[in-house]
C-alpha cells in the first residue's frame, strides 16, 4: 500500500476532521500520522470522526498533552512542532518509503512563542535541509510563487536581488522538470504600482528589469508585468507560474481563484512536501461548513506526481 507521512499541525482546529474525511475517500493510501495519540483520539471523538483503518497513529516524543477543540494552547503548539520535527527526521531517513510529506496547518504565532525564530513550514524545511527553497502555490487555475514569504512589507525591497531570485527560479524550474515533466513559463511582477512609472515611485522595478534580463538566459521568463493587470485570462493561459515580490501580491489572486482547491508545495527539497492552503481554522470547529477540498487536492497531487 502507498504511504504518505503526515505531521499533525494544530489539532485543536479542523486538521483531524479533514484528514479522517480524506482518508475514508483514499482507502488505497496509508496515512502515517505523527501525533500524541490520546488527545488525537479525544478530538476525533468530538468530531464524531472514527479514525479510519488506513490512518496509522505514531506516538510523538511529547505525550499526554492537554488539548481541547477550538482552543490553541502551549500544549497544542508543542505537539505541532514536535510532530513537524519528527516527521522531517523520519522522511529524511526514509524518502523512498513515503510518497511525500503532508504537513497539516499550524498556527505560526503559537509555535513561535515556544520556539523562537519559527515563522513557517517553508522556512523551517529550508533550514532543516540547508537548501534554497521556493513556496509554490499550485492549482489548476493559477500557480504563484512569492519571492519573500513571511516578512514585513518594509523589508521586501532589500531582498530583491539576482541571487535570491535565481535561487527560487531554479528550485521551481527543477521541480517542474522533475515532477511535472515540463519547462515552466514564468511571469514576473513588478514591485510598485505601474512598474514605478519610469522611476517616479523609485528604482526597485528598474532593478527587477535588469535581473529579469539576466534570468532570461536560463529560464523562460517574461519582462516585468504590472501586478494589477497581470492576472488576465490570457496571461493565466500563457504562463505556468506568476512570480511576485511579496506574499500578498500573489496570494490574494491565488486564493480568490483557488481557495478550496489550491495547495502549498515546497520546491527545492529532497522529498515532496505538500500542505493545504489554509490555516488550522480553530474558529471553524463548531461549524458544519468545513470544506476538505484543499486537503483532498494535496493527496491527489502527492499520489499522481512523478517521484
Amino acid at each position: 500500500m502507498k504511504r504518505i507521512l503526515v505531521s499533525a499541525g494544530e489539532i485543536s482546529g479542523i486538521n483531524l476532521l479533514l484528514l479522517t474525511k480524506t482518508a475514508k475517500k483514499k482507502k488505497n493510501i496509508c496515512f502515517d500520522l505523527i501525533t500524541d495519540i490520546k488527545p488525537t483520539e479525544k478530538i476525533c471523538r468530538f468530531f464524531n470522526a472514527e479514525i479510519p483503518k488506513n490512518v496509522n497513529l505514531i506516538q510523538t516524543s511529547v505525550r499526554d498533552l492537554n488539548i481541547s477543540p477550538g482552543q490553541m494552547s502551549d500544549d497544542s503548539a508543542k505537539l505541532a512542532f514536535a510532530s513537524l520535527k519528527e516527521s522531517v527526521d523520519l522522511i529524511m531517513k526514509r524518502r523512498d518509503y513515503y510518497l511525500g510529506l503532508l504537513t497539516l496547518p499550524v498556527n505560526k504565532n503559537q509555535i513561535n512563542k515556544i520556539h523562537k525564530g519559527f515563522i513557517g513550514h517553508t522556512e523551517y524545511l529550508a533550514f532543516r535541509e540547508k537548501k534554497k527553497t521556493a513556496m509554490l502555490l499550485y492549482s489548476k487555475k493559477i500557480t504563484v510563487v512569492p519571492l519573500t514569504t513571511h516578512v514585513a512589507i518594509s523589508d521586501i525591497e532589500s531582498m530583491i536581488n539576482y541571487k535570491n531570485l535565481y535561487a527560487q527560479f531554479l528550485a521551481v524550474h527543477e521541480f517542474y522538470k522533475k515532477r511535472l515533466k515540463r519547462t515552466p513559463k514564468f511571469a514576473v511582477l513588478c514591485l510598485n504600482p505601474h512598474c514605478s512609472d519610469k522611476g517616479l515611485l523609485g528604482k526597485a522595478d528598474e532593478k527587477i528589469l535588469k535581473i529579469t534580463e539576466r534570468l532570461k538566459k536560463d529560464f523562460d521568463v517574461s519582462s516585468p508585468l504590472c501586478a494589477d493587470s497581470a492576472f488576465t485570462p490570457e496571461n493565466l493561459k500563457r504562463y505556468d507560474v506568476f512570480f511576485g515580490m511579496y506574499h500578498d501580491q500573489v496570494l490574494i489572486p491565488f486564493k480568490m481563484l483557488s481557495f478550496n482547491s489550491g495547495i502549498n508545495v515546497t520546491c527545492g527539497l529532497s522529498f515532496l512536501r505538500v500542505s493545504p492552503d489554509h490555516g488550522p481554522a480553530c474558529d471553524k470547529v463548531f461549524s458544519k461548513d468545513i470544506d476538505s477540498g484543499s486537503m483532498e487536492e494535496c493527496v491527489r497531487f502527492i499520489e499522481n506526481i512523478e517521484n
